[in-house]
């Protein structure tokens, strides 16, 4: 591929507009909330739903590697799945419990812009440990984040969009999945890279390749070129 035909792969890569920049929302946590929860949620987005569940699992089992109950908890009937939005003061609380009252429950802290205000995890997890339905389950206390920030309580597992968005574009690419599905689905990962929320691996592939041969033309360029604002 010669270099102006990569330059214009990335500017398309970087200028095309999905629903959330039409809405503005790109930076609004809540939106983010709202739509992961329908990603998370079998009864919306069908395999797509029962796949990235499956995923976040098997992360939870990498991240800790003593989880003694992760083959049961892949084996559960996920169309017990309930997920809700801000109950017990958590942004996804996601629900998975037959009826003799065993499965698991993940819950998810998430924080685009923001910041965990002191003992936030802490206060959400005992809430949600003590309820009584939840005593003989399995819990997931998960803590969504942009940045590298550390969650400050012990029991809950970072996690990244990055991480999230490889899942779901994974989960896309190879299988086949209602028409509305793989369309927001595709326009979210769109979002999650063009925030820098995501890694989009073949634009940075392109972008490498190019500065590495037009270095010393590009720093040129960025410091001396003056956009309109500043002259």
């Amino acid at each position: 591929m010669r270099d102006t035909d990569a330059l214009n792969v990335i500017e398309n890569g970087l200028s095309t507009q999905t629903f959330f920049d039409v809405l503005r929302v790109v930076d609004l946590e809540i939106r983010h909330s709202n739509a992961l929860a329908w990603f998370l949620d079998p009864s919306n987005s069908g395999k797509l739903g029962e796949l990235l569940l499956k995923e976040i699992i098997a992360y939870v089992y990498d991240y800790e590697k003593k989880r003694k109950n992760i083959e049961k908890m892949l084996a559960a009937d996920f169309s017990n799945i309930k997920v809700s939005r801000e109950k017990n003061h958590t942004d996804i609380l996601i629900e998975c419990i037959d009826k003799n009252n065993q499965g698991f429950v993940i819950v998810i802290e998430n924080k685009v812009k923001s910041c965990q205000s002191k003992d936030q995890l802490k206060r959400y997890r005992e809430k949600v440990s003590s309820e009584e339905k939840y005593k003989s389950v399995e819990k997931i206390y998960l803590f969504l984040r942009v940045s590298e920030e550390t969650a400050d309580d012990g029991d809950w597992i970072e996690i990244d969009y990055n991480t999230i968005g490889h899942y779901i574009e994974t989960i896309i690419e190879n299988n086949t999945l209602a028409s509305d599905v793989d369309y927001f689905a595709r326009q979210y990962v769109t979002t999650l890279k063009k925030a820098g929320m995501m890694d989009d691996e073949e634009l940075l592939r392109l972008a490498t390749s190019i500065y590495g041969k037009h270095k010393k033309a590009l720093e040129y360029i960025i410091g001396n070129v003056q956009t309109e604002s500043t002259t």
